[in-house]
């Protein structure tokens, strides 16, 4: 905050690349209001802007602001187009914010991306399996678990996600055949851990 005090006495609160910081700061920090203060200055809205405030929106749980904020990124008309980390800013928005029942509304986000011409992350195949396991939607859940599986299929989380998926549609024999796999290859999902904890346990 000091450092923001210092940006305005100089004038460059609306230098992107600073205000840009300063929104991941503030959003870290749970201040969403200034967050939005500083992105409202800023004169010359980069991806990064777009995509940092959705984000911040979406991880306080505040899903409906990120989507109307999503909608005007595209109402501004000053060329600033999304790309694969602003569709999974928004996709996780919906999860954070309990909206992920709305299945239509998240594979319309991926029509859209792939109109824009943007090729899915495995973030966002991994975004959209959660919300088809949710919904119980086997067809596109399917479709999103082999992407998963060509773009990380050696990553334990994605195998215990995939597996997941399988158990919620019954597909038994998938499921026995990523653990059987997981085995053969030594893969093991990794117990959870914070800085926060390992200083507890340690001091």
């Amino acid at each position: 905050m000091q450092i923001h005090c210092v940006a305005t006495r100089f004038g460059f609160v609306s230098e992107t690349q600073l205000c840009n910081a300063l929104l991941d700061m503030y959003a870290k920090c749970g201040k969403v209001s200034d967050c939005r203060s500083v992105f409202d200055k800023i004169w010359n809205k980069d991806v990064v802007s777009w995509t940092s405030m959705i984000d911040a929106y979406g991880k306080h749980g505040y899903g409906y602001e990120a989507l109307e904020l999503f909608e005007n990124m595209g109402k501004e008309g000053n060329a600033v187009l999304p790309n694969s980390v602003t569709f999974l800013a928004v996709l996780s928005a919906c999860g954070h914010s309990g909206l992920a029942g709305q299945i239509e509304d998240a594979w319309s986000l991926y029509y859209e991306m792939v109109g824009y011409g943007i090729q899915p992350t495995s973030g966002i195949w991994a975004s959209l399996l959660n919300v088809c396991i949710l919904n119980q939607d086997a067809s596109r859940g399917e479709l999103a678990a082999k992407n998963l599986l060509v773009l990380e299929g050696n990553n334990p989380a994605i195998c215990v996600l995939l597996s997941n998926f399988y158990a919620s549609i019954k597909r038994w024999e998938t499921v026995g055949s990523l653990r059987s796999n997981m085995a053969d290859e030594g893969l093991s999902k990794e117990a959870g851990s914070s800085r926060v904890s390992n200083h507890l346990f340690t001091s």
